[in-house]
């Protein structure tokens, strides 16, 4: 299974000291298994796109029983490891593919835009919940902590075709993760609002409801780059929540609060 995406890696270098996108993968079974001829793709209209390989090179392509495999997005050759032709691109509703040969499996994960010293993958590994994590886990296990923000896409891949039409109030998950500016980012995580900014040691923080009444305003201290606030006080509703930082950054997200 794909276990985690990081799509604008800042952290982690390969074999040439390049700080690229990789794929996590992660065997499931008991058996170790050979991804010698599998292919991977960022794209389901191309499932095929590029087929694993390590013919003619130094790299292995042997997972082990629940263990893990890197395999960069680069556009570089395989060396020591493993490497794909393409690059992933850093947004929302992105997608990574792997199909066996023959066809006989195949897994994908939707992810959402990052930063640098974020990834997105499944907790716990193999799992069928997705995170947004602050803490990427390059060849371990994927680690939760407080800032993790559920990560649930309602709609197709941005390169798949759909035939449905668009609603006049489309629904809004109940977690949203948010645009980004810089180092910030904001993301309704259940009864929390969690805030991240890079940069600043506060925040400004404004929560107003789509018919324009403020419920939340104020500065908000950041403790390493982070903070939560709770939503428990907000009446049923949708709201705007907007958080600006001393540099004039701005991000916001719509989230829902239900009964």
């Amino acid at each position: 299974m794909i276990n985690e995406v990081s799509a604008g890696n800042s952290v982690n270098v390969d074999e040439y000291f390049k700080k690229d996108d990789w794929v996590e993968l992660y065997n499931t079974t008991d058996r170790d298994i050979d991804l010698e001829g599998v292919y991977i793709s960022d794209t389901s209209k191309k499932p095929q796109k590029y087929q694993i390989t390590a013919q003619g090179t130094k790299a292995s392509t042997l997972i082990p029983a629940h263990g893990f495999k890197v395999v960069w997005c680069s556009g570089r050759e395989t060396d020591t490891e493993l490497h794909t032709s393409f690059k992933l691109s850093n947004e929302d509703g992105k997608l990574v593919r792997i199909e066996a040969e023959d066809g006989s499996w195949a897994d994908s994960l939707v992810y959402c835009a990052m930063n640098g010293d974020e990834s997105v993958g499944r907790y716990p590994d193999g799992g069928s919940d997705i995170y947004l994590m602050t803490s990427p886990t390059i060849r371990r296990s994927n680690r939760m902590n407080t800032y993790a923000a559920l990560w649930e896409w309602t709609g197709a891949a941005d390169d798949e075709e759909t035939t449905d039409e668009p609603d006049d109030e489309p629904e809004i998950p109940d977690h949203v993760l948010t645009s980004r500016s810089g180092g910030m980012s904001i993301a309704c995580q259940g009864d929390w609002l969690v805030l991240k900014d890079e940069d600043c040691d506060a925040v400004t923080l404004a929560v107003h409801s789509v018919s324009g009444v403020t419920y939340i305003h104020g500065d908000i201290p950041l403790e390493g780059g982070h903070a939560r606030v709770s939503l428990t006080s907000l009446p049923t509703g949708v709201y705007i929540a907007t958080l600006r930082d001393k540099e004039g950054n701005q991000c916001a997200t719509k989230f829902v609060r239900g009964k």
